[in-house]
């Protein structure tokens, strides 16, 4: 679903650079969030923890998402 949003929001003759911005920060994301889980889980000696703090990369990631306006993305990268 994401790749999909976000490839309609991109412009086509981009679209390489764009998908490749993708690609690596999906790559940086899979060793992110495991590394983030156990660092905070080591520290504070609870796994509890750890899934909070990855669970906060969730809640920014919303918050940050719902400010996208798809509608205006689409149209520009149409032009």
């Amino acid at each position: 679903m994401s790749r999909s949003l976000y490839g309609s929001m991109i412009p086509r003759d981009k679209s390489a650079e764009f998908f490749g911005f993708f690609g690596v920060s999906s790559k940086f994301a899979a060793v992110l969030g495991p590394t983030v889980f156990a660092a905070v889980s080591q520290l504070t000696g609870s796994g509890r923890n750890g899934i909070l703090a990855v669970a906060l990369f969730f809640i920014l990631g919303m918050i940050m998402l719902s400010a996208v306006d798809v509608e205006k993305g689409r149209s520009e990268a149409r032009q």
